[in-house]
């Protein structure tokens, strides 16, 4: 008796942990990021020879912009699973969760005073927190960022801007790259939002994309991600739409 006992609050025990974890708050999952690497490595993002670094100043994630990132609550080896229409399932599993302080270039586009043919440009510290979800096959690897990515007010002043942005790895190219701040619209802005969205007869709330018609990229994925599931569906190159099945 004491031995099913026994199983059974283990059982329960495990349930409880899996749908407390699902039901955390990013906010306290994210605790503090890792070291900034050394002001030389500016000079490594950029291609030309500038002149001058600014300092740009470091910037951090806001409370409202980790709301967006619930991947931070996950561990690695945790499983992800994705379903088609034909109830084909996809399996992606974290294998790396990665918080750190990191180096980004901006161009003041200001000319140098001694090689007019150079311009200054700003360094600055960023927070970013990066997830990498892996196919079984390894045929697809995603890794999802989210960024404070700072944005120049003036020549020599720097805010932070916040941008989830996903990078297929396995083909090397970002599909996704969206701020988080900013009223949508304009004539270059390809960011979508939607109140409630149908995936293959499942409805999700509060869902953010991007339209992919102008892109000449045959292999180019569309990406539906949302503030409490993370990245909640993609369809593929070739047209299939897979959509989160936890």
């Amino acid at each position: 008796m004491r031995y099913f006992l026994f199983i059974f609050i283990v059982i329960s025990f495990s349930n409880c942990s899996k749908e407390e974890k699902s039901n955390m708050n990013p906010i306290d999952c994210f605790g503090s990021p890792g070291a900034t690497s050394d002001k030389t490595a500016c000079e490594t993002l950029i291609d030309s020879n500038p002149c001058d670094f600014i300092d740009g100043g470091t910037f951090f994630l806001s409370d409202a912009s980790k709301l967006y990132f619930p991947h931070i609550c996950n561990e690695n080896g945790d499983l992800i699973s994705y379903v088609n229409s034909a109830k084909e399932n996809k399996r992606l599993f974290i294998n790396k969760i990665t918080h750190i302080m990191s180096k980004t270039m901006s161009n003041t586009f200001m000319t140098c005073p001694m090689d007019s043919t150079e311009t200054i440009y700003i360094c600055s510290d960023i927070e970013s927190v990066f997830v990498s979800l892996e196919s079984e096959d390894k045929s697809l690897e995603l890794v999802i960022r989210i960024s404070a990515n700072s944005s120049l007010l003036s020549s020599t002043i720097s805010i932070a801007k916040p941008q989830i942005s996903i990078y297929k790895k396995s083909q090397g190219s970002f599909d996704f790259r969206y701020d988080l701040e900013g009223e949508l619209g304009g004539t270059n802005d390809d960011r979508e939002h939607y109140e409630s969205i149908d995936l293959n007869g499942s409805i999700f709330n509060d869902v953010i994309s991007m339209d992919i018609t102008k892109s000449t990229d045959p292999n180019i994925f569309k990406y539906y991600y949302s503030k409490t599931l993370g990245l909640i569906g993609f369809l593929d190159s070739d047209g299939i739409l897979w959509v989160i099945n936890n």
